[in-house]
C-alpha cells in the first residue's frame, strides 16, 4: 500500500504458507528454506534467523537492490525508493544511538553477533565500528552479500549450520552488510521517522497513539519483549491502531 514500486515480494518460510495468502498473485512468492540453503542436508531444519539471513541472497530472481524485512516491521506512510537507496544506488542504513557493548545484556546472541561483525570489519578493512543499527527494513545490495560470502566464508558457513542462536553467529543483512557497504563506499547513514513499540512496555496507549497522529511514521516495529498482564487488552489496542493505518484488504489476501 505504501510502496507500490516494489516489484516482487519473497516470503521466506519453513515450508509454510499462510491460509489467507493468495498465491496466484504473481507479485508474491513463497520461498522454502530448502530452496535457498546451500547445504540444506547440513543446516535444516533451522530455528536461527541468523542462519536463514546468510542465505537470503540465494533467492532465485532477487534483484541487486532489495529490502530485507522482518515480520514485526510495518510501513506507516507512503515512501519512495529514495528512503532506502541513494540516486547512485548506494544503500541507506539507520544507525542506532547505542553501542553493542552498552546493551543491558551484552551476552545476548544479537549483541555477540554485533561484536563479531565489528571484529571482521577491523580485520579486513582496518576500521573500527561502534554503533548498532535500528530494527527497521534493511536495504541491501546482492553483490555485497556475495562479497561477504567470499570474504568471511568460514563465519558465514558456520552460522548457517547453527540451528539455534549461537555465540559465534554473524548477523548479515541487519549489521554486517551495512558495515561492508560503508567500507566499500556503497553505503551511507540516513535518518528515518521510526518508532519501536514494546507491546509489553509501559505507556502503551500513548506509544500506539503516536503511530497514527500527524503524517505517521515511515516505519515502526511492534514487538513484545516480555509477557505481561492484560495481554488481550493490549492486543486489542494494537489491532485498532493497525486497522486504522491499514484499513483496506491487501491484494495478497484471498
Amino acid at each position: 500500500m505504501n510502496m507500490p514500486w516494489i516489484r516482487n515480494i519473497y516470503l521466506v518460510t519453513a515450508g509454510q504458507t499462510p491460509r489467507w495468502l493468495d498465491t496466484s498473485n504473481s507479485k508474491i512468492k513463497v520461498i522454502d528454506h530448502a530452496d535457498i540453503f546451500e547445504s540444506p542436508e547440513d543446516c535444516l531444519p533451522t530455528f536461527n534467523s541468523h542462519a536463514i539471513e546468510t542465505q537470503i541472497s540465494r533467492i532465485s530472481g532477487l534483484s541487486e537492490h532489495f529490502i530485507y524485512v522482518n515480520d514485526d516491521i510495518f510501513f506507516g506512510r507512503p515512501m519512495s525508493p529514495n528512503v532506502f537507496f541513494t540516486g547512485s544506488g548506494s544503500v541507506k542504513y539507520s544507525l542506532a544511538k547505542a553501542h553493542y557493548a552498552e546493551a543491558s545484556n551484552p551476552r545476548l546472541a544479537v549483541n555477540l553477533a554485533a561484536k563479531l561483525n565489528a571484529e571482521l570489519i577491523e580485520a579486513r578493512y582496518g576500521k573500527t565500528t561502534a554503533r548498532k543499527f535500528k530494527h527497521v527494513a534493511h536495504p541491501q545490495l546482492r553483490s555485497i552479500h556475495r562479497l561477504i560470502s567470499e570474504a568471511f566464508s568460514e563465519e558465514v558457513q558456520e552460522t548457517a549450520k547453527h540451528k539455534f542462536r549461537h555465540v559465534n553467529d554473524v548477523s548479515v543483512p541487519s549489521s554486517l552488510a551495512h558495515y561492508v557497504a560503508a567500507a566499500e563506499g556503497l553505503g551511507v547513514p540516513a535518518d528515518i521517522d521510526y518508532a519501536y513499540v514494546d507491546l509489553g512496555g509501559d505507556h502503551l496507549p500513548m506509544n500506539l497513539y503516536r503511530l497514527v497522529r500527524g503524517r505517521g511514521m515511515q516505519m515502526f516495529c511492534l514487538n513484545e519483549v516480555a509477557s505481561v498482564s492484560e495481554n488481550e487488552k493490549r492486543g486489542q489496542l494494537a489491532k485498532r491502531v493497525l486497522d486504522d493505518l491499514f484499513p483496506y484488504k491487501s491484494s495478497f489476501e484471498k
